[in-house]
């Protein structure tokens, strides 16, 4: 009995659902491994002793720690067990690399050390400058808050009623803490002047002048030079 041959496209057609089948399976296959990858309760208890070693490293107030890796040396130094410890090896003032030192133990029970790196991003709520600001201004009414990455160097001032900008600042840049002037009184401005010798304090009203970075000074009513600390709104002159 005679029986025809299949054509080259009918071949084709019998064979396209089979690759599919393989496609699909290989696609499966590739999405197993993620969707069921085990969690240990070790890598739970291992990157929260992480966040606790650089939030107690971090210089600055508030501020929040993001880890974005952790390179560490192989070996048999566990350090992800419950008794593991880990310190940040300096203060955190910014983002960018610390070295971290991990402790912990080895599979026949001795306690261990290795050195390890953490890349970190550190965000905080800061001052930026709500409109351009002229050297000499008060920066308190020229501000608002927000939250920014903060690079390492770049520490951001904390203001008070009386900081003034040192420099220019343009609008949105973050208010750092060498942009503000030391918190001494502008020259002419009345102010407050306690003279201390030993348990003996007199207080009079002086007038301030220029003075020594990082210092305040003032002149009193009888025409006297005095120098000192200036804090909560008084000039503190201290006398042999």
């Amino acid at each position: 009995m005679f029986m025809a041959m299949p054509t080259q496209s009918s071949r084709s057609c019998w064979r396209r659902p089979r690759s599919t089948a393989l496609f699909v399976v290989a696609f499966v296959a590739a999405l197993v491994p993620q969707i069921h990858r085990p969690v240990h309760a070790d890598q739970g208890l291992a990157a929260l002793a992480l966040q606790e070693a650089l939030k107690a490293a971090v210089t600055i107030s508030g501020a929040r720690v993001d880890v974005v890796a952790l390179d560490r040396p192989a070996g048999d130094c566990v350090t992800t067990g419950a008794a593991a410890l880990m310190e940040a090896s300096r203060p955190i003032d910014g983002s960018g690399r610390v070295a971290v030192k991990l402790t912990g133990l080895r599979p026949a029970g001795s306690a261990c050390e290795i050195w390890a790196w953490a890349r970190v991003r550190v965000f905080a709520q800061v001052p930026i400058a709500a409109h351009a600001i002229r050297a000499g201004e008060t920066l308190m009414p020229a501000v608002r808050t927000e939250e920014r990455e903060i690079k390492s160097g770049h520490v951001p001032a904390v203001l008070t009623d009386t900081s003034t900008a040192a420099r220019a600042v343009g609008v949105g840049q973050i208010i750092e803490a060498g942009t503000v002037s030391a918190d001494v009184p502008r020259a002419g401005q009345p102010i407050k002047v306690l003279i201390v010798s030993g348990a003996l304090v007199v207080e009079q009203i002086g007038r301030a002048v220029p003075c020594g970075r990082g210092s305040a000074c003032a002149i009193l009513p009888s025409g006297k030079h005095v120098e000192g600390t200036f804090a909560d709104g008084r000039l503190t002159v201290q006398l042999p």
